[in-house]
């Protein structure tokens, strides 16, 4: 982002101005500008709640004063883990299920000492909208005009280019 005369200045990570576009398209390819444009339109407010609902732990009170529109390309920081969850939840079709590193731990009789059970979770996605990011995220077309049509974000099985695709959402991202 800079300043000019009062107004903000934008471009892609490419420099690019790419025109009208699609969602599916601006964000299977990365787009910085249909991200920043969407932020402006939801509202920092309402991203920093969501982001917090979803599994950020990092952000406080006034994170949407401090990190303003530029949380869109990844301006505000946060830990990995919480990462973690947010794609956790987005693969669980919405459903927020706390992670865990550990599931059991047995002696050495075989004895199990703790079994985690794991527990119902909260709906925080509606499970179309997590669908449907699910849905870009996989779609090789969606990356077409940024990635290629072999990007290497296509995961095959064994890393055969010709073994069938595993079932996986990507997401790149760039930030100065």
């Amino acid at each position: 982002f800079g300043s000019n005369g009062g107004r903000t200045l934008m471009t892609n990570f490419d420099n690019i101005f790419h025109g009208p576009t699609t969602v599916r398209s601006a964000l299977g390819n990365s787009l910085d500008i249909p991200a920043v444009k969407a932020l402006d339109f939801v509202g920092v407010d309402t991203l920093v709640q969501a982001g917090e609902q979803w599994g950020i732990t990092t952000w406080g009170p006034d994170a949407g004063k401090t990190f303003g529109l530029s949380m869109s390309l990844g301006g505000a920081e946060t830990r990995p883990i919480d990462m973690a969850q947010i794609y956790a939840t987005f693969a669980n079709n919405g459903l927020k299920i706390p992670l865990v590193a550990v599931t059991r731990i047995v002696d050495a009789e075989g004895n199990v000492l703790e079994d985690y059970k794991v527990p119902q979770g909260e709906q925080v996605i509606d499970p179309r909208a997590a669908y449907m990011i699910g849905n870009v995220l996989s779609d090789p077309n969606a990356k077409l005009f940024t990635y290629g049509p072999n990007t290497p974000l296509m995961l095959h099985q064994n890393d055969d280019p010709k073994a069938p695709l595993w079932p996986a959402a990507s997401k790149t991202g760039t930030t100065d």
